[in-house]
């Protein structure tokens, strides 16, 4: 699980997807793969921190170039 600290800055599923150029549901599948860890807000929801977005940009560049996860 992420653990970032409350005073930084995280972002929504989709507000990453945008980021990243990953649609919300691949995203949503990397975390069920276990390659992904958010933390999640009260309600429930994933929230993404900064190094979430790092790892979806190198994986979304992989894929790019045919790497298969």
């Amino acid at each position: 699980m992420s653990t970032a600290p409350q005073s930084e800055t995280t972002f929504s599923v989709r507000e990453a997807s945008e980021v990243v150029s990953l649609t919300p549901r691949q995203i949503r599948s990397l975390i069920t793969d276990d390659l992904l860890h958010p933390g999640r807000s009260a309600s429930g929801r994933y929230r993404l921190a900064f190094t979430d977005i790092v790892l979806l940009r190198a994986i979304a560049h992989l894929s790019a170039d045919g790497v298969s996860m």
